[in-house]
């Protein structure tokens, strides 16, 4: 922390080669979805939110951004859906 409170400040992460190649240098986020079984915490479901473009940033509403579904059981990229409400791919 910086001053006691307020910020964590990390090092810049960058995509890998090939990602970035395609999607310039931006990270994706990913989404979890987390359910707490007795067992152990299972992950249900997770998309991963795509900026692109000259998009600074990954909100979905933003146009040209794009939401990917993720298979939680490998974690590869199973579908990709541009636009938001009846625009939506």
């Amino acid at each position: 922390m910086v001053g006691g409170a307020g910020y964590a400040i990390q090092r810049r992460l960058a995509p890998a080669p090939k990602t970035a190649a395609v999607f310039d240098l931006r990270l994706w986020p990913v989404r979890l979805l987390v359910l707490v079984t007795p067992a152990a915490p299972l992950i249900h479901r997770a998309v991963a939110k795509i900026a692109v473009g000259r998009n600074p940033a990954d909100n979905f509403w933003r146009v040209g951004n794009m939401i990917g579904a993720i298979d939680a059981s490998n974690g590869r990229i199973t579908r990709v859906v541009p636009g938001t409400g009846m625009d939506r791919g």
